[in-house]
């Protein structure tokens, strides 16, 4: 129990600093979640249902946060031209511009990793990715794929854990899955990039 305690105590400190790294932008973390995978489409646009799939939560909650970014003008919402039942969400320049701000804010920030050596990461990730695989959340994948970071397997392995992710509007697909110590990391790279890569 000592360390399903501490997992979830890590992922409330890192969720706070995330939250507090986002603020300036006036960003949630779903929020910032949703306009980075659009950001990471080819056309900046994705139906809303699939958005919810590929964030693995529940469509309100993408309705939610696509409505508060629409209203900021960092997305609109219209009707596909090839099926009229989908509704698209698409990224405005605005939106392309708050989701590039943000990215660099949270690869600046300081999560407390820096603490642990090269080596010491890489164990916690592989620790962390044991978990995961275990209880179903993702296949036993080679430690080398972009999905895997140390601060998305410790925030989506407490998650599985039952705490606070909801709260957060989190699924697995967190932006984390980015290397957060390379501010100008190419488009293409990171888990969402992994997610949205159907879309290109």
């Amino acid at each position: 129990m000592a360390a399903v305690t501490s997992v979830m105590r890590v992922q409330q400190l890192l969720l706070a600093r995330i939250e507090a790294a986002l603020q300036p932008y006036g960003l949630t973390f779903a929020a910032y979640e949703a306009l980075r995978l659009l950001a990471f489409t080819r056309s900046g646009s994705m139906p809303m249902g699939k958005m919810g799939e590929r964030l693995m939560v529940h469509p309100a909650s993408v309705t939610n946060a696509i409505r508060r970014l629409e209203q900021r003008g960092l997305v609109e919402r219209h009707t596909s031209a090839q099926d009229r039942r989908v509704v698209l969400a698409t990224i405005t320049d605005a939106g392309r511009a708050v989701a590039r701000d943000a990215t660099t804010a949270l690869n600046r920030a300081d999560f407390g990793l820096q603490a642990l050596s090269g080596d010491e990461t890489a164990q916690l990730t592989s620790m962390l990715r044991h978990v995961r695989v275990a209880v179903g959340d993702i296949a036993d994948v080679p430690v080398g794929s972009s999905l895997f970071s140390a601060e998305r397997s410790v925030i989506r392995a407490s998650a599985l854990l039952g705490r606070d992710a909801e709260r957060f509007g989190m699924g697995p697909a967190v932006v984390l899955g980015q290397d957060l110590t390379e501010v100008s990391r190419p488009v293409g790279h990171g888990a969402v990039a992994d997610l949205a890569a159907g879309d290109r």
